[in-house]
């Protein structure tokens, strides 16, 4: 029954983003993180975000040729370089160490990340529509969260993602983090009550959810978001003070729900003797010599798995391991070549809406833009935080909110309000002869 749904939705739908191309990239973000096919029983092999992707290009398409319809020129400098990472993967795909075809089949999945990318920065034009693409990446993982940190919180279990992308916990633990700044901030920026309290309910059990996926990573990020939440409230002693409050019942209940998560947790400072840590030291070391030994190609994407790539580059070719690190990943997938340009994008999008929230005028009309900005700040810090102990630089959340960004940055001349200038300084009266009369002659008495 629950498959008969999804796919109903799903296909009615498809007409309507092929006349309303917006509407397509909404559906699918719902899709893509969402993931309703994993819902239902028959439909875990389906693609379902793919078909919806498609009928959006369809649809984009038709509008530029039939329709004449112009969209924003999102040349900037974040798309232009991810332009050059689309450029260099496909470069270093072709000139892989062990298997080209696994690289290519990588390269796949990048440019269909990058297409979405370039869809949603051309599509967002409006501020209605910039609120509707934030309540979707919100509602989205938001419904995943707030279902796993209340059943898991009473059930005492682990949580695992979906499928697809967010499968593994670590990845699922990365999109709630990045999740929880979207959730926490519409629930500051929204005007209904009813609104702002579901959007605190949610963003409260999602902080549960990322407890219990059992992710080390997960739990860092989380503490990084949560701590840079409060250091950028108006109220900053009152945030961290309840922040440590929450603190101190999380260290009562996790024993509760989750026995044997604060073992975990504490192999993070006796990283010495835990496996998995040394593997993943290992792995950092691996690629680094991959990008002193290869440093304009890499070993290719998807080439790091192989065993002859670690007994040719790794300190310990034994302990074989993913590179769970998003920055010597890509190290090792595209050498320093793509190395750059990834941390440049990651660089200039943070600082984007830096400089856009500096120079928004703090007036209570730009309040709203104001906290999308801070939003998507912390998410990216969360991506980076999290990115360091896990491997998915290729991670779809993270270039959708690029292209969320690019957006912003194009429309807030349009939605941001600019107070009119201040009134001029009077000029001081100049005291002249009335009509008619002449001016004295000098000298005259």
């Amino acid at each position: 029954m629950r498959g008969a749904i999804v796919l109903a939705i799903v296909l009615l739908s498809l007409p309507i983003a092929l006349f309303r191309p917006y509407y397509g990239t909404l559906l699918w973000t719902w899709a893509a993180y969402f993931r309703p096919q994993d819902l239902a029983w028959g439909l875990q092999d389906m693609r379902l975000s793919l078909y919806i992707a498609l009928a959006t290009c369809i649809g984009f398409g038709v509008a530029m040729v039939l329709r004449h319809e112009r969209f924003a020129n999102i040349f900037t400098r974040e798309f232009l370089l991810v332009l050059v990472m689309l450029a260099v993967l496909a470069i270093v795909c072709d000139q892989a160490l062990i298997s080209t075809k696994a690289a290519w089949a990588k390269f796949s999945d990048y440019w269909k990340i990058f297409l979405m990318t370039f869809l949603t920065a051309s599509l967002i034009t409006t501020k209605e529509r910039l609120r509707m693409m934030a309540w979707a990446v919100a509602l989205s993982l938001g419904a995943l969260g707030f279902k796993g940190g209340l059943l898991g919180a009473l059930r005492g279990a682990r949580l695992q993602g979906p499928g697809g992308f967010l499968l593994d916990n670590n990845d699922f633990a990365l999109a709630l983090n990045m999740a929880l700044p979207v959730l926490y901030y519409l629930m500051v920026s929204e005007r209904r009550r009813l609104h702002r309290w579901m959007f605190g309910a949610t963003a409260f059990f999602t902080a549960v959810a990322v407890v219990l996926t059992h992710s080390r990573g997960g739990f860092l990020g989380l503490a990084a978001v949560t701590l840079l939440i409060a250091l950028k409230s108006r109220r900053r002693a009152q945030a961290l003070g309840l922040l440590a409050l929450l603190g101190v019942a999380a260290l009562v209940l996790i024993p509760v729900i989750a026995p044997d998560y604060l073992e975990r947790i504490e192999t993070i400072s006796s990283y010495d003797e835990d496996g998995s840590a040394l593997g993943r030291f290992n792995a950092w070391a691996t690629c680094w010599n991959i990008g002193l030994a290869r440093p304009l190609t890499g070993v290719g994407p998807r080439n790091l798995d192989y065993e002859a790539v670690f007994a040719r580059y790794s300190p310990d070719p034994d302990r074989r391991h993913v590179a769970h690190n998003i920055y010597f990943q890509t190290l090792s997938d595209g050498g320093f070549t793509l190395l750059v340009p990834f941390l440049l994008l990651l660089g200039f999008t943070y600082f984007t809406l830096r400089r856009l929230r500096k120079h928004t005028p703090k007036i209570p009309e730009n309040a709203w833009f104001v906290c999308y900005c801070h939003m998507f700040e912390v998410s990216l810090f969360a991506y980076a935080v999290s990115g360091f102990f896990l491997s998915r630089n290729d991670f779809d959340l993270y270039y959708h909110i690029v292209g969320i960004v690019v957006a912003m940055k194009l429309i807030a001349p349009r939605v941001v309000v600019f107070p009119p200038p201040p009134d001029t300084a009077p000029q001081p009266l100049v005291d002249r002869a009335r009509p008619g009369t002449r001016a004295p002659l000098a000298g005259r008495r």
